[in-house]
């Protein structure tokens, strides 16, 4: 996707800070538009499966931890954001 092509040219860069408005115009004039999506597939074999298990692992620990969806605006709203915030941390380690 566009904003990881230029996220890594950026990170290969010698400068000390990055210029991503002129990163963007160079890319573009030299290689293209096209040159913006490159690598797009691999990103996409990457990212699917692994938000798959986030967003699985996500829900399974919201569910063992006694979470549902209506609770987020009740008396105990306090205790649901913390589980969800528990459960969304887990997952992102998981």
């Amino acid at each position: 996707m566009p904003f990881e092509v230029i996220k890594c040219r950026s990170q290969v860069n010698e400068d000390k800070f990055p210029n991503y408005r002129n990163d963007v115009k160079l890319i573009i004039q030299n290689e293209g538009l096209s040159a913006l999506y490159k690598g797009y597939k691999a990103q996409f074999c990457k990212d699917v499966p692994s938000w798959a298990v986030y967003f699985w692992t996500y829900e399974y620990l919201k569910l063992k931890l006694g979470v549902q969806n209506d609770q987020l605006f009740s008396q105990e709203s306090y205790r649901s954001i913390f589980y969800r915030l528990m459960a969304g941390g887990s997952a992102g380690v998981f």
